[in-house]
């Protein structure tokens, strides 16, 4: 399993967002061991998506996950139960860009709902609000 971070394309959304975390990273998701991704998406909120194509292989940096099994499948159940939850725009106006912390319960933007799957394997991570936490931030976390 991975946690992968998208440094290529993106377009204005994920050149914005590289320019305001001054990172290289733009957006996150989780890849399981079968190649299957999970994050939150702006078109369609959180979903899972087919495996890279090698074709857009070279878009994305991995950060390996070392964890049994039995977690990696705790992680999927989790996902699955945030399936199908909006995109959470104010959030990330809110929490990334003016921080003032307010953010959806019940939607995620990428790192959001990366973080807060990743928490409660991750110390690190589980310290921190998953909603103050950018693909940058993870990167570093996770590193």
């Amino acid at each position: 399993m991975n946690v992968i971070f998208q440094h290529k394309g993106g377009g204005l959304f994920g050149f914005l967002i590289k320019l305001w975390t001054r990172s290289r990273f733009n957006h996150v998701e989780l890849e399981f061991s079968d190649g299957t991704r999970f994050s939150a998406y702006p078109k369609g909120g959180t979903q899972f998506k087919a495996p890279l194509t090698a074709f857009e292989q070279h878009q994305w940096v991995r950060v390996p996950l070392l964890i049994a099994l039995d977690h990696e499948i705790d992680l999927r159940n989790w996902c699955h139960s945030e399936l199908a939850c909006r995109y959470d725009w104010a959030g990330i106006l809110l929490t990334q860009i003016f921080p003032i912390g307010r953010h959806s319960k019940t939607k995620w933007f990428c790192s959001e709902v990366c973080a807060a799957a990743l928490a409660p394997a991750f110390a690190t991570i589980g310290k921190l609000k998953p909603h103050r936490i950018s693909p940058a931030k993870l990167y570093r976390l996770m590193k």
